[in-house]
């Protein structure tokens, strides 16, 4: 089969579509997914390509390989229909539709790969399959912060970093609380997220955004670039910082919550581009270059 594999960390020259062999099913609980779509992350871009200075690198190479990717097939997190399963399996049956996140792991960006059934995947319908692909990364991340316990219909919010993929489904849940949602980004951009029906936008580089109020009930920082020093000039007194920096949860309940949504219409995930297999070195380059608005995808294979 086709996969695309890393020998070394680095930027997109370093993948390449090669041969490999087929994954089988070897415990009862593996499941084999024939892949459709991939999410390009920005956890695919920090793990392969090292991006991360200080302590954190050190971590992330005993983690995820010293000189190269111990996983040489990437990609954490996609969706696609089930081939096989063990005989212990009850979650899906071959035919089901599903989509899945495995940072640890990856292998998404091949023709298939085994999930283990208590790995985070979960069945949904072919009709939004697509859309789907982004729920276990952008959405699943910002469910972490931004959910039914922290955000309260009336409340302002503020939401740094509001086009990429944790930062636009953070708006698009929020919104979906009642929230009314500031969304800050690029001046650029500020048509590209109007789906998502933020209260009002700020471009990050404006004078207003520059001379804060202390205005708003939450300050969420979806892109990791802001202190909570900056946060707190924005809150109201007793307000919550909350910063994508704090680890976050593969939770296979909420993403059951959020399929449930984007079933009914809830939520839109933002996707700006889907690229297709042979394209996957721009697809990369396009993440890495570090501007990408809302999610972007590789069709691996029609549906």
């Amino acid at each position: 089969m086709k996969a695309i594999i890393q020998s070394r960390y680095g930027d997109e020259t370093t993948l390449k579509l090669s041969d490999v062999k087929c994954p089988s099913i070897k415990k009862p609980t593996d499941i084999n997914v024939a892949i459709k779509y991939v999410n390009m992350t920005a956890g695919d871009m920090h793990i392969n390509t090292m991006d991360i200075g200080g302590p954190m690198r050190l971590m992330m190479k005993l983690i995820f390989g010293w000189k190269r990717p111990r996983k040489s097939i990437r990609g954490i997190t996609g969706s696609g229909v089930v081939i096989e399963t063990g005989a212990a399996v009850k979650k899906v049956k071959p035919g089901d539709y599903v989509t899945f996140i495995q940072s640890l792991n990856a292998g998404a960006l091949a023709d298939a790969m085994i999930i283990n059934e208590k790995r985070t995947i979960q069945q949904v319908s072919k009709v939004i399959l697509e859309a789907a692909t982004t729920l276990p990364f952008g959405y699943l991340s910002a469910m972490h912060f931004i959910n039914a316990e922290t955000i309260k219909p009336g409340m302002k919010v503020l939401i740094l970093g509001a086009s990429g993929s944790v930062g636009s489904a953070a708006l698009d849940i929020a919104v979906q609380f009642g929230a009314s949602v500031t969304a800050v980004l690029r001046a650029k951009n500020f048509d590209k997220i109007s789906t998502l029906n933020p209260h009002a936008t700020m471009d990050y580089q404006s004078d207003a955004f520059n001379t804060p109020s202390k205005m708003y009930d939450v300050v969420f920082d979806a892109v990791n670039k802001y202190s909570k020093k900056t946060a707190q000039s924005w809150l109201k007194p007793g307000g919550a910082y909350m910063t994508i920096k704090k680890a976050t949860r593969e939770d296979p309940m909420k993403l059951n919550q959020l399929i449930e949504w984007l079933e009914a219409g809830k939520i839109q995930p933002l996707i700006e581009h889907v690229y297709p297999k042979n394209e996957y070195q721009k697809a990369h380059r396009h993440l890495y270059q570090g501007h990408k608005v809302g999610n972007i995808l590789i069709q691996w294979d029609p549906t």
